[in-house]
């Protein structure tokens, strides 16, 4: 009585420490998955304890047991409710050498699950990290552009010259007379007391031209209006 109660120990101690962690987050583990992992752990034990597993066998199985058991969310009191109903039913029977063959398969097999899902993570992690500092990149090098492009932009406001355009206003003060004579007509002053009326206006080369009746004509701009008579 006094073994069986030790042994109920050390078991209860092994399935607490195998579920040491769980990942709310993580997807619930099947009920065929609680079956498998705590049958076999069961036979792991039994078959330990009889001689026909190695502690390094056990112990490597155990801990990919533990890796996979923690790829999942799992409740704990379900795990180690199933272990102990395993366990009791198959309390009486004798682990045989051929039976714990097949569980020593079953252990390599897991073990193998635990590699190529840690392995599978590593590279998932590597792809992440790798893609993570791609983008980081493309946008360190988005950022420098568009730097670059607005301090040329500024370059570019900065170098700008700004042209005032010249208003020239007229000189109300313009002697006519002293004007470029026209086309076709003579430079000569107005004789005095000789007063010409305004007869036409005609443009020509980018000014106006005021003819008089006596024969002169000014050359004025275009924005002036032709003075009614021509003094002296």
């Amino acid at each position: 009585m006094l073994m069986i109660f030790k042994k109920t120990l050390i078991t209860a101690g092994v399935v607490t420490t195998l579920l040491t962690t769980g990942c709310s987050m993580k997807q619930p583990m099947p009920s065929s998955l609680y079956f498998r992992q705590a049958s076999l752990l069961m036979h792991m034990e039994r078959c330990k304890r009889d001689g026909y597993l190695s502690s390094y066998d056990y112990y490597s199985g155990f801990q990919a047991m533990t890796y996979v058991v923690n790829t999942w969310d799992y409740d704990e009191a379900t795990f180690k409710s199933q272990f102990n109903e395993i366990s009791l039913n198959w309390k009486d029977i004798k682990a045989t050498s051929n039976w714990c063959e097949g569980t020593k398969r079953d252990v390599a097999n897991l073990i193998v699950e635990a590699n190529n899902h840690k392995r599978a993570s590593s590279q998932r992690a590597i792809e992440n990290q790798q893609a993570i500092a791609s983008i980081s990149k493309s946008l360190q090098e988005l950022g420098q552009s568009s730097q670059q492009a607005g301090q040329q932009a500024l370059n570019s406001v900065q170098n700008m010259q700004i042209v005032t355009p010249t208003v020239t206003y007229p000189n109300n003060q313009i002697n006519i007379n002293a004007l470029p004579a026209p086309e076709g007509y003579e430079k000569t002053l107005v004789p005095s007391g000789t007063v010409g009326i305004l007869r036409n206006t005609s443009f020509a080369n980018g000014a106006k031209i005021c003819e008089y009746s006596n024969g002169r004509a000014i050359r004025i701009q275009l924005s002036e209006t032709c003075p009614n008579l021509l003094q002296p």
